[in-house]
């Protein structure tokens, strides 16, 4: 097994709330990734930033703080 299946498998234990997070106009199979994300470790949800690229924490970082603070403090999942 490589070194990334290892983590990942180990990962895949940890039954923690997880988020995958995107951003709309990144490249396709990092949202492609998320089925098997979530297969993997049903505790994890995902969300795409509408119009974002991979930068997105940067282009709006309005939007970045909310949707982590609402993943924290409310397990909130923003519209």
């Amino acid at each position: 097994m490589s070194d990334a299946s290892t983590r990942f498998a180990r990962s895949a234990r940890i039954s923690a709330r997880r988020d995958a997070l995107a951003g709309q106009r990144e490249p396709k199979d990092v949202q492609a990734a998320f089925p098997a994300l979530t297969r993997a470790m049903p505790q994890t949800r995902t969300w795409v930033a509408p119009g974002m690229r991979h930068i997105w924490s940067i282009q709006d970082p309005v939007l970045f703080t909310r949707r982590i603070v609402d993943f924290v403090d409310r397990d909130v999942v923003p519209g």
